[in-house]
């Protein structure tokens, strides 16, 4: 810890609200805190978790009327002296309230500081601080919900089964070691097998699910690929509900990605992109789109591959496949209303290929759309 160990930050989200936090933890706090407030109780230090009404000062110049709760160590979040101001939310108040606190000492906490302290004080362990991490930017009720199973501990039972695991393994290997002569040697040692291929998939489950955790609490990339002017703009369109991207008739329309925010109900978020066509490259610019293309690709959860069913399946679309290795991807015939005799023959030839059922839609009739 620093010689300068009180630390001052908003608490809540900045910009204009109804209500804002400012916190303070730390050695001598109190004093700060107590320096520009005035209509506080006499009691010397303020009684702990007491609500208290004050008027905030900037030397004689009173700047807000606000709530202030004053924690005594070790009952607080961080384990420290702490003091919580509840004050209005204009971004001019709480810059003057950080302001004045770190004229009196204190310093500007950095990012998840206060968390950090609570785990040097022992009041969270590292799994629930990185779950108080998630619930807090958590964008879905999945994700939060996920977020609370392991702060009650779902998580920490299953290192615990693991660390109980380990020891068990290494127990039997030292007895291996110390007494070969006394026990079955061939059977101990399945034995070992046995437990170490278990802890192997109990590691490969949580890997997994935090994986999954990622996508379901921070919102999954899901990209529309496909060949130049293979409908995935009006596609995008579509999906959002309102006309972001522009759409004409003239293949390559779209030169750089367009990424938007879609909720899916309340429980899940993805944010869809938009990007150039793939296929032969025509000049300069349209190479630099497709280098684009690539790059967000790369970081997509889920592909939307669009099939046009005017084209059908052919070289640009195997090349296309042959560059998405290692992705999730939904397959889509797209454009149904203009070929409907066509869409059959689409249909069979992507699933014969992909071993994939696809979608068949139409962004004009909004055929297939919500099933997508």
């Amino acid at each position: 810890m620093s010689e300068n160990n009180i630390i001052v930050a908003e608490a809540t989200p900045r910009g204009v609200g109804a209500i804002s936090i400012v916190r303070l933890s730390g050695d001598n706090c109190f004093t700060v805190a107590k320096s520009f407030m005035s209509g506080l109780p006499e009691d010397n230090p303020p009684e702990s978790g007491k609500v208290c009404l004050v008027n905030l000062v900037d030397g004689e110049k009173v700047i807000d009327k606000a709530t202030v709760v004053f924690y005594k160590s070790p009952y607080s979040y961080t384990g420290e002296d702490m003091v919580e101001i509840f004050c209005h939310g204009s971004p001019a108040i709480v810059s003057t309230i950080v302001s004045i606190a770190e004229s009196l000492g204190a310093r500007r906490a950095r990012a998840g500081e206060f968390t950090k302290r609570a785990f040097i004080n022992g009041k969270v362990d590292i799994i629930t601080a990185e779950a108080i991490n998630s619930l807090t930017r958590s964008m879905t009720k999945v994700g939060s919900s996920i977020a609370m199973s392991v702060m009650k501990g779902n998580l920490k039972t299953v290192i615990g089964d693991i660390s109980k695991g380990m020891l068990l393994i290494q127990a039997l290997i030292e007895a291996i070691i110390e007494y070969e002569e006394d026990i079955p040697v061939e059977g101990t040692m399945k034995r070992v097998n046995t437990e170490l291929n278990e802890l192997i998939k109990q590691l490969q489950r949580i890997e997994a699910s935090y994986g999954a955790f990622k996508v379901l609490s921070g919102g999954a990339n899901v990209v529309i690929v496909g060949r130049k002017n293979a409908g995935k703009t009006t596609l995008f369109n579509r999906m959002l509900g309102y006309e972001r991207g522009i759409v004409s008739e003239h293949p390559g329309t779209t030169r750089d990605y367009i990424r938007e925010p879609l909720h899916l109900g309340d429980d899940y978020l993805i944010y869809l992109t938009d990007i150039a066509g793939l296929g032969e490259v025509s000049d300069d610019i349209d190479m630099m789109a497709t280098e684009s293309a690539r790059g967000v690709i790369s970081n997509a959860d889920i592909l939307i591959f669009l099939v046009d069913v005017q084209y059908g399946w052919g070289g640009i679309e195997d090349k296309i496949l042959g560059s998405l290795s290692d992705k999730e991807i939904v397959y889509v015939v797209s454009r149904a209303d203009l070929c409907e005799e066509g869409v059959v023959k689409v249909f069979k030839k992507v699933e014969s290929i992909t071993g994939c059922k696809p979608i068949v839609i139409s962004s004009i009739t909004m055929q297939g759309i919500d099933e997508l």
